[in-house]
């Protein structure tokens, strides 16, 4: 029986066909991830050509995510991205459907527990329902036991998933992250993970960090000898993350995925400058300028990220890592 935290919030009901309202959209649904919480689709954003189902959305709250590129909103926000509807003709749209969007605000708006904040957290008996990660999983991701146990990751046998922790900066347990190829969940639902780094509580106070997408990947490049890495949970890393990173380190080597997201968001964190979803430069915070940030160096590797690498291939690139002046996308 899995362990979930104690809410006051009462349930959401809201009778409405959000079957149909996805099903008018022409997302391309993946019936057999999808269930009665998500409904996963290939990533409706412009700017993605997503090539599996990596976008979920929330059939309660309309809340959507895509884990690949980052795309994310609400209901209304969705509609008019994909339909080109103003605001007025988007919501008479949702109307038709029976959505109430007022409800839905209210819903998010209103407290999640009436515990205060600092002690809503999970007991760590969460984790003791799940067992070690079976040897041809740890094989197949050159991953090391005790590198898996260092990190508390452990592997959920009745769906072969991976459990991944989810900490507060000082270490208490908040939720944790269920993995599996092509399927993505946190629990609970609305788990914060932009207040949180992967592996910062593991890390040695003060030394350089190694910023990675993925908490695997923490523990593969702990498997190869690094202590220091930390993951943002995707490619959307959050000025409170930053800040986190800045609290820890003056010197961070950028590990974002080799691929266009991975380098658009590299950019962003180096520039400070990112992109609206039509186009639009919004400013924000130049990191390069209040911390020594380098890039790891994918050169001549044919690899999407450090879970892709051998040991000696991590050691060369983080050694190699390039000055932030001098990197380039």
């Amino acid at each position: 029986m899995r362990t979930t935290p104690e809410t006051s919030r009462p349930a959401l009901v809201i009778p409405a066909d959000m079957e149909g309202l996805l099903e008018s959209l022409a997302l391309d649904i993946d019936t057999r991830l999808s269930d009665e919480e998500e409904t996963w689709a290939l990533c409706p954003s412009p700017n993605h050509k997503d090539s599996k189902a990596s976008w979920s959305i929330n059939t309660d709250t309309g809340l959507h995510s895509c884990f690949s590129c980052g795309y994310k909103g609400n209901l209304l926000g969705l509609v008019l991205d994909v339909t080109g509807r103003d605001v007025f003709e988007a919501n008479r749209f949702i109307r038709g459907f029976g959505v109430d969007l007022e409800k839905i605000i209210q819903y998010l708006a209103a407290p999640a527990s009436t515990e205060p904040e600092a002690v809503r957290t999970f007991s760590e008996d969460a984790l003791d329902v799940y067992g070690d990660p079976p040897a041809a999983q740890l094989q197949e991701r050159s991953l090391s036991l005790a590198s898996c146990r260092r990190y508390d990751v452990v592997w959920d046998q009745s769906d072969s998933s991976w459990i991944l922790p989810v900490r507060a900066p000082q270490g208490a347990l908040v939720g944790y992250q269920v993995k599996r190829k092509g399927y993505v969940r946190n629990r609970p639902i609305k788990i914060k993970k932009s207040h949180c780094l992967f592996g910062l509580d593991q890390a040695e106070p003060g030394a350089p960090l190694v910023l990675v997408e993925s908490p695997l990947d923490v523990v593969r490049l702990h498997t190869a000898g690094v202590p220091n890495g930390v993951s943002s949970f995707g490619v959307v890393v959050s000025e409170e993350q930053m800040k986190l990173v800045i609290t820890h380190t003056d010197r961070l080597v950028l590990a974002l995925d080799n691929d266009s997201a991975g380098k658009k968001r590299t950019q962003e964190i180096l520039t400070g400058v990112s992109y609206d979803r039509r186009g639009k430069p919004k400013q924000g915070i130049n990191w390069a300028k209040r911390l020594n940030i380098s890039v790891l160096d994918y050169a001549a590797l044919d690899v999407k990220d450090p879970g892709d690498m051998t040991d000696d291939q991590i050691h060369h690139a983080i050694d190699t890592a390039i000055p932030a002046v001098l990197w380039s996308a």
